[in-house]
């Protein structure tokens, strides 16, 4: 798997503290091994979940304790080349995205893309009320406190975009990297263009802080 004991045993400690579990004594995360602290706090993570016991994380459970960011960024990194087709469609293989939004006929699809990769990562808190349309996320996000400044932006965050001088977002996708005021943030977005995607689909991008609307932290999950 190649994930090593102390980054595990970093995601336990995260997972046991988002769910009330307690830390027990003897337990030291900057120690590379999986002693029996370590195991019994496993355990009980994999008891709340209701999942077969394992005395440490194997490649069929990791998933568990992993933060949602990292789960999150790693099914958005997935889906980087899924086309339209035909081409500026809004349709082919990207209806899986729209579907999770509740559409059953294309239509641009940035913020379904967002809602598909959250439920694909494993997000069951509650969602905006028009998963397709990106001010209703820009809401979502004001109203629960999860929004942080542009320059703030880093991986694993939302972002959305606005191309004119209203106040709502029209475009919406997550960030990669921050790359400094001067430069801008690189993002992987659904319904963007790119040279092996002109005619659309999910693609990585760079995009300036003056096109940045919102960024939007999602809480720990």
């Amino acid at each position: 798997m190649g994930t090593s004991y102390r980054l595990k045993k970093r995601w336990l400690k995260g997972y046991c503290v988002a769910h009330h579990q307690p830390i027990r004594k003897g337990f030291r995360i900057r120690v590379n091994r999986w002693g029996k602290p370590a195991r019994l706090m496993w355990e009980n993570a994999l008891a709340l979940a209701g999942r077969p016991i394992t005395h440490e994380p194997t490649a069929d459970n990791i998933d568990l304790i992993k933060p949602f960011r990292v789960k999150l960024m790693e099914v958005v990194r997935s889906q980087i080349g899924t086309k339209e087709w035909p081409p500026s469609s809004n349709w082919g293989e990207v209806a899986k995205y729209l579907k999770a939004a509740g559409f059953s006929f294309p239509t641009p699809w940035c913020a379904s893309f967002v809602t598909w990769s959250m439920k694909k990562a494993g997000w069951r808190r509650n969602l905006p009320k028009l998963l397709g349309w990106v001010p209703s996320w820009e809401s979502w996000a004001k109203e629960r406190g999860y929004t942080v400044s542009k320059v703030a932006a880093r991986k694993g965050d939302i972002v959305t975009f606005n191309w004119d001088s209203d106040a709502a977002g029209e475009h919406i996708g997550f960030v990669t990297s921050n790359l400094g005021p001067l430069k801008g943030i690189t993002t992987i977005e659904g319904n963007a263009t790119s040279g092996a995607i002109p005619g659309g689909g999910v693609v990585k991008k760079t995009r300036l802080f003056s096109q940045v609307n919102t960024v939007i932290r999602l809480p720990n999950y």
